[in-house]
């Protein structure tokens, strides 16, 4: 116990350090800095949705949360992978390659605004919602907003200079949060959450473009870079466009099925229970894929052992987090929201549950992005988005909103053994290792939930109800 303590200490941390490799150095750097801005945005976040709630009523977040969706989907069925490229291109710090991606980005932040303009009337019918019809042009202005933010998120992420990169998302969300709260004090519908929004957006563009000292965007056109970035773009744009509608069809068909003010309570679930999942792929995203992208050169061996040996501690940080966070989180959310939110509970147990096989993912496909191997993950949207448009209306006729959310809960599984698959055939083997990583986590699991039942305290689906 003493020498583990040791191991704990700043002295003993530096010296570590100091042995690794700078590689590793950054990663390791680049792990801390994200678990610790993570741990802080957290509690931001469970802040900021426990002052909200009690403010605005759930068809609010509901409403809105329909919006961010349609914005999200817009953006990722535009993705060319500029960012990625800008990751893992030899030229990736090259101004005239960061020009035009930049030109690209504001091109395509005014064709998504103008594609809001048209989508206004058809979402307000098909969801039968008079308000989206000015709501989705006005929250749309964000895309146009977002299209002139800064590449220097890009260069930063490729640099593995996480530390800048956390503390500016950590400012910018406490911009976001101060500004929604102190808006919905005085003025409680839905412009708060609209207007709140936009200036947060606004005010991280503004900011993007001071993170590197005396770098600058300038508008440019270069054929040659264009072609290839549109070339490199093909599978990006297809996979995020599956990611997409795999990841959030859920709250578009939700929004059909369910009243806002469910849609709401929906929301608060999915949003929580999304948050492990948020940690580890921001640690794959801003560490794991810059690392591997280095590596990409080495023999696939090598490559496959590095992946083994970093992937390890992460599925073992992974397992603790989602058992534990499965035992006790709907009982935080009893205590921490109002009546109105009591079924998010049990919707937050099955959507927690259903994250591991996600975590799985997430912690592997930056290794086939890194090999630029993306279409195994892209054919494995398309299964995951043919399970949940099938899964959820199915689910929802037999038991309500118990069966969609389930639906909603497993539908990662095809997914994954798509991936799997990809993995096999690029000599990428992992399954042992997430055999291993499963029964931990299944383990943990039981440990704690019979820990929770030796204390007389309910089991997390005690409470649910087959209705919706």
């Amino acid at each position: 116990m003493l020498n583990l303590l040791s191991k704990l200490s700043p002295k003993y941390l530096v010296s570590f350090l100091r042995g690794q490799s700078s590689l590793k150095r950054m990663a390791i750097r680049g792990v801390f800095w994200i678990v610790s801005s993570y741990g802080l945005s957290m509690i931001m976040r469970i802040g900021s949705s426990l002052i909200m709630t009690r403010l605005l009523f759930p068809d609010l977040f509901g409403l809105m949360n329909l919006l961010y969706t349609l914005l999200a989907g817009l953006h990722l069925f535009s993705d060319m992978g500029s960012g990625p490229n800008i990751i893992r291109s030899e030229k990736g710090d090259d101004p005239e390659l960061l020009n035009n991606v930049w030109t690209l980005q504001v091109i395509r932040g005014l064709v998504l605004w103008l594609i809001c303009l048209l989508l206004a009337l058809p979402a307000s019918r098909f969801y039968n919602e008079p308000q989206l019809l000015w709501l989705l042009p006005i929250v749309g202005l964000s895309c146009i907003i977002g299209g002139l933010h800064s590449t220097s998120i890009f260069t930063l992420t490729r640099r593995m200079e996480t530390g800048v990169w956390s503390r500016f998302q950590l400012q910018n969300q406490l911009i976001s949060t101060s500004l929604t709260i102190g808006l919905a004090l005085f003025n409680r519908n839905i412009w708060t959450l609209v207007v709140s929004y936009l200036l947060a957006e606004s005010i991280q563009t503004i900011r993007s473009h001071y993170l590197i000292p005396n770098y600058r965007n300038r508008f440019a056109w270069n054929n040659s870079i264009i072609k290839e970035l549109l070339n490199f773009g093909r599978w990006i744009l297809m996979s995020t466009a599956l990611t997409f509608l795999a990841g959030q069809s859920d709250r578009l068909l939700l929004g059909k099925f369910l009243s806002f003010t469910y849609l709401g309570i929906y929301s608060v679930a999915a949003s929580l229970a999304d948050m492990p999942r948020q940690l580890i792929l921001s640690i794959a995203s801003s560490v794991v894929f810059p690392a591997l992208s280095q590596l990409s050169s080495h023999t696939r061996k090598e490559f496959h052992e590095k992946l083994l040996k970093n992937r390890w501690p992460i599925l073992v940080l992974a397992a603790t987090s989602i058992a534990l966070t499965a035992a006790i989180g709907d009982l935080c959310v009893q205590v921490l929201y109002d009546h109105r939110y009591d079924q998010a509970g049990w919707m937050f147990f099955l959507l927690i549950l259903g994250l591991w096989p996600n975590i799985l993912i997430s912690t592997v496909s930056p290794a086939m992005l890194a090999l630029n191997k993306p279409y195994y993950e892209t054919f494995g949207n398309s299964l995951k988005l043919m399970t949940t448009v099938i899964g959820i209306p199915l689910g929802y006729h037999a038991l309500g909103l118990v069966g969609a959310v389930t639906a909603v809960a497993v539908n990662d599984i095809l997914l994954y053994f798509s991936l799997v698959y990809g993995l096999w055939k690029e000599q990428l083997v992992c399954i042992g290792q997430d055999f291993k990583a499963t029964v931990m986590f299944i383990a943990l699991l039981i440990v704690m939930l019979s820990m929770r039942s030796f204390l007389g305290l309910p089991l997390p689906l005690n409470s649910l109800t087959i209705s919706g």
